[in-house]
């Protein structure tokens, strides 16, 4: 990058409550026994094709999403912040006297204790999801003011083949108090869905609606545009300044019909338009660098979810907290100018989250600082051992930092050196 880029601090890990600090992960595909160690902000992993980046993102992705068939044998996530949390699962058979908590899945017992500050403490979901049961007694008792860790956001190559209100058309239908929205959405789809479902449901209450009618299609249009724009609003600044998009909008397509017969309102035709060099249009329309960057940019920016007031049960908040988010290769299909703004957007971005990128581009290197390359990991395939991770030695920071201060770019060090080739002397 031209410019010198705002360094990774300590008050960095300080607005990040709790980040992943480290994972022990066997028998995942080419991975058989790897660990793999991250800081708060910005984290870059290199290395080449066949290696195991992706084999990483997946096994991570699919601890979240409760995929317990695709697990390892053994996984092992330790979060850093206020407290330290560690999160083990195992599909090994293992005795229920001795776990601190069992779970029963495709007849494996999957063991997933949690551990604060040295404390054992007891759940009652499988803690994939990484989420504390604050209403349980003893953690209620002694630790009440703990927050729960991060969501991890997983950003895969290319676009979702299906794309729903971005590309293509979403459908809402609404009887009484029952929403129904089937479909594929990414974060930012879910999250405007839900807010228009969480809005609806408000408006019975507010306007004490017998369970037999309807509130009128004039209050649900009226919910969706606020909701639409809410949300689009949120993300026109990095569009504007990151990407080609200048705007975004609900198309004017939308249709609302009140099926009396049924007790519904039906909702169609919901989905994007977007605003390039003055013209609006469909998300078919956008060059597949752009669509990507939509992509990113919209999904970071994008709230992990709406939910409804516990208390009141009216009314709709955002859960917007910190997140781990892993994204795979960001520079492809992309232009190198548009590459270097959107690589400023993510940097921008990791003062608040957790950012893991896998990446082949040399330009990715350069969001890093002299004093930074401590988080590069080099991902490399081992015969025997499988698929290790492994940080820069002290040598080679040396010798990179000396390089980048006489010469160039770390990109240019990373093309013309010797940057993944292993130190004679390990230090």
């Amino acid at each position: 990058m031209a410019k010198k880029t705002k360094p990774v601090t300590e008050e960095t890990a300080a607005a990040q409550p709790y980040y992943l600090q480290r994972a022990h992960i066997k028998d995942f595909r080419s991975i058989r026994d790897a660990k793999v160690e991250f800081k708060p902000g910005l984290n870059i992993i290199i290395g080449k094709n066949g290696a195991g980046k992706t084999n990483l993102v997946r096994v991570l992705r699919n601890a979240v999403a409760n995929q317990n068939s695709n697990l390892g044998s053994w996984n092992e996530f330790v979060f850093s912040g206020p407290h330290t949390l560690e999160v083990r699962l195992t599909r090994a058979r293992i005795d229920a006297k001795k776990a601190s908590f069992i779970h029963e899945m495709n007849k494996n017992r999957i063991e997933a204790s949690l551990k604060i500050d040295g404390i054992d403490y007891f759940t009652e979901e499988l803690l994939v999801n990484f989420w504390l049961d604050t209403n349980k007694k003893r953690v209620k008792e002694e630790k009440s003011q703990i927050s729960p860790p991060n969501k991890i956001l997983v950003i895969n190559h290319g676009i979702p083949s299906e794309y729903q209100l971005i590309a293509s058309d979403a459908e809402l239908s609404i009887e009484n108090y029952a929403m129904g929205t089937a479909g594929h959405y990414t974060r930012l789809g879910r999250t405007i869905i839900d807010g228009i479902q969480h809005s609806v449901f408000n408006a019975y209450l507010e306007h004490g609606v017998e369970s037999t009618d309807l509130i009128s299609v004039n209050i649900v249009e009226d919910i969706i545009g606020k909701i639409a724009e809410f949300n689009l609003e949120r993300i026109r600044y990095a569009l504007k300044q990151y990407s080609p998009i200048s705007d975004v909008r609900l198309s004017d397509s939308i249709r609302i019909y009140h099926n009396k017969q049924q007790n519904e309102i039906l909702v169609k035709g919901l989905v994007m338009e977007f605003c390039v060099n003055g013209v609006w249009l469909p998300f078919s329309a956008l060059s597949s660098g752009t669509q990507r960057l939509f992509y990113i940019i919209s999904e970071v920016l994008a709230p992990i979810q709406y939910y409804l007031a516990k208390k009141s049960r009216k009314g709709y908040g955002l859960n917007d907290s910190t997140q781990t988010i892993l994204l795979e290769e960001p520079e492809l299909g992309i232009h190198p100018d548009q590459l270097y703004l959107l690589l400023s957007f993510l940097r921008e971005q990791s003062e608040k989250h957790q950012i893991i990128i896998t990446t082949h581009s040399p330009q990715v290197l350069d969001m890093l600082n002299a004093d930074e390359l401590d988080r590069i990991t080099i991902c490399e395939l081992d015969e025997k051992k499988g698929t290790q991770f492994r940080k820069l030695t002290k040598k080679k920071i040396a010798t990179a930092q000396k390089f980048m201060k006489d010469v160039g770019y770390l990109s240019d060090f990373w093309l013309y050196s010797s940057l993944e080739e292993k130190s004679q002397s390990a230090s």
